[in-house]
């Protein structure tokens, strides 16, 4: 996984190979202006929530490389983990509490990616685990909590 910025200004970001490194904040604007959408809006979670959202996100890249669809796919899954992981994490071996709110801002877009890899993977959720924990809910529930912020309605609009 991933760090947030230290006093020093340094974050760390973690490779879907396991590798870590120390990012600068100035890399993490980067990695925001990379979209060719202007920054959206900020949505604030639980650090809990955004770590969810970066498992779904490691299992949706995971199925892109599978199913070969890599195109745009993976990039905006990693630029979006790298943004969130930066958030979540105080150093490179630190997440910060779970229980700590912490705010991501994403472009319109990857706000869009967002909300469909946590519908996705609730929904394979469902199906692998009927009535067993952990289902969908969680995932459903963050989606709901994402749009109200954001001030969407089911349908994104």
């Amino acid at each position: 996984m991933v760090c947030g910025s230290t006093a020093d200004g340094m974050g760390a970001s973690q490779r879907g190979n396991g590798s870590i490194r120390l990012i600068s904040v100035r890399e993490v604007d980067t990695l925001r202006s990379m979209s060719d959408e202007t920054v959206g809006a900020a949505v604030t979670l639980r650090v809990y929530d955004w770590l969810s959202l970066v498992d779904d996100i490691d299992n949706e890249i995971s199925s892109a490389v599978e199913d070969e669809d890599t195109e745009d796919h993976v990039e905006v899954a990693e630029r979006v983990r790298e943004i969130v992981l930066a958030r979540a994490y105080l150093d490179e071996e630190t997440p910060l509490p779970n229980d700590q709110q912490v705010s991501v801002q994403l472009t319109d877009p990857d706000w869009n990616f967002v909300m469909n890899t946590l519908s996705h993977w609730a929904d394979i959720a469902d199906d692998m685990t009927p009535g067993v924990d952990p289902d969908g809910t969680e995932g459903r529930e963050v989606v709901a909590a994402i749009r109200a912020q954001l001030g969407r309605n089911s349908s994104g609009e």
